[in-house]
C-alpha cells in the first residue's frame, strides 16, 4: 500500500495549497490519527476542497492513484489559468 501513503501525502500537499491559493477549506474537524481510520475515510478527512474532491476522489477509491495525484494537481493550476494574467 506504498502508492496509497504516497498518494495521501500528494493530497495533504495540494490540499495544502489549494488552502494557500484560497480555493481549499480547512477541515473544522481534528484530524484523526492514521491507524484509526481505513485509507478512504483518511482521504475524506485530508482531502477538504470540493474541488480536488471531485477531481480525484473516485480515482483514488479505484486504487488509480497516480491518476488521481495528476488530475488533482490540475484543479490549482486550471485555478491560476483561470484568473488570467497580470496586466502591468
Amino acid at each position: 500500500m506504498t502508492g496509497s501513503k504516497d498518494f495521501i501525502e500528494a493530497a495533504r500537499t495540494i490540499q495544502n495549497y489549494a488552502n494557500s491559493l484560497g480555493v481549499g477549506r480547512k477541515s473544522s474537524k481534528a484530524t484523526p490519527e492514521p491507524a484509526s481510520l481505513d485509507l478512504v475515510n483518511l482521504y475524506d478527512v485530508l482531502v477538504t476542497s470540493s474541488p480536488l474532491r471531485e477531481a480525484s476522489r473516485k480515482l483514488y477509491v479505484d486504487g488509480h492513484y497516480a491518476r488521481a495525484v495528476e488530475e488533482a494537481l490540475q484543479v490549482p493550476q486550471q485555478h491560476c489559468e483561470s484568473k488570467g494574467s497580470l496586466n502591468p
